[in-house]
């Protein structure tokens, strides 16, 4: 297991230091960016959630900028995305936090309606680089093809395993989206030669 942690970890810091890769929230790692981005991209496909992102960031840059912000303005910029009660609600609350107290423990954060685990444990790894692991369908596909075992199973030492929480983190995620997806893309995945999911037929290494 740790050669994947380390092949992943690798492959995101080539792809950052060749341009290839950037977080959906820029170039600013603060909990209000990571903590926004876990709650727009819930149920919502990256491509459409980064750019109400980066608006938002944008025109509020700070907690308390979107506590002040005309209501009709938030509800006009989550509707491209869809939920928008909901996230309406979310964003609120999170600003509202935030505002009180800029680095909430990962319990601060779930009180906030519509903060789930993977959110506070994206801030946690992101932010803190706390050896968690945040998990979604992109991760959880990542973590038990190249395992062979159940995500619950294996987080624990996925996680210790790091040389950096963030890079793993984000590694598996990005890992996940772009070659592990529900119809895998193995032609150029850097885990290909020790995933445990990969076809007996092909050599090992000894």
């Amino acid at each position: 297991m740790r050669e994947v942690v380390e092949r992943i970890e690798g492959w995101l810091r080539r792809l950052e230091r060749r341009g290839e890769y950037e977080p959906a929230w820029g170039d600013r790692e603060d909990v209000y960016a990571v903590a926004l981005a876990g709650v727009l991209h819930q149920r919502t496909r990256r491509e459409l959630a980064e750019p109400v992102l980066r608006e938002l960031l944008r025109r509020y840059p700070e907690p308390r900028d979107l506590l002040s912000a005309p209501e009709r303005e938030l509800r006009s910029l989550l509707s491209r995305i869809g939920l928008v009660e909901r996230r309406l609600r979310t964003v609120v609350g999170l600003a509202r936090l935030l505002a009180e107290c800029p680095r909430p423990s990962r319990r601060k954060l779930l009180e906030v309606p519509g903060v789930g685990p993977y959110t506070a444990d994206l801030v946690a790894a992101v932010v803190y680089e706390e050896r968690v692991l945040p998990v979604d369908a992109n991760v959880r596909r990542v973590v038990e093809r190249s395992t062979g075992r159940p995500v619950e199973k294996v987080r624990g030492e996925w996680v210790k395993s790091a040389r950096s929480p963030r890079d793993l983190a984000l590694g598996t995620i990005e890992l996940g989206r772009r070659h592990c997806r529900s119809e895998p893309r193995c032609d150029e995945c850097p885990v290909r030669p020790v995933c445990a999911a990969r076809s007996d037929e092909e050599p090992r290494p000894s």
